[in-house]
């Protein structure tokens, strides 16, 4: 900040970081890690989940790092709001349908066995309440 400043003295200078600078908080790390077997059991008991989240756990601290800086650290408020969070992106997997062909399209292999492809980004979530929006009123 002080280098910054110094070379644009007389402005506001704003730092942009990346969200893995927050996964060395331990809240998030503790989050993080118990949200990993609450999502796979979320993922068996939610109805109408298509997916079973394998490779995608890993990214479940830069999921939560965000809500738990807005908990203030508070890790019970943290798995809470982290487990709603966790539910919403499990139940916009029904976008999966949609996922499945469109990277077939782009050339991504689909691993034998597998039906579907899906991920639990939080985007999907937007996305899932826009096509269940035109659907409603399209």
């Amino acid at each position: 900040q002080e280098l910054m400043s110094k070379k644009f003295a007389g402005r506001e200078v704003f730092i942009g970081l990346d969200a893995a600078v927050s996964l060395g908080e331990p809240a998030v790390i503790a989050v993080g890690l118990v949200l990993v077997p609450i999502t796979i059991a979320l993922a068996i008991i939610l109805p109408g989940n298509r997916i079973l989240p394998f490779a995608d756990l890993a990214v479940i601290p830069y999921i939560v790092c965000l809500f738990t800086a807005m908990c203030k650290g508070n890790i019970f408020r943290a798995l809470i709001v982290g487990t709603v969070v966790m539910g919403l992106v499990l139940m916009a997997s029904t976008l999966a349908g949609l996922e499945t062909p469109l990277a077939i399209s782009a050339g991504v292999t689909i691993p034998k066995g597998a039906t579907l492809i899906g991920n639990l980004d939080r985007a999907n979530i937007i996305t899932w309440l826009f096509i269940k929006l035109s659907t409603i009123f399209g």
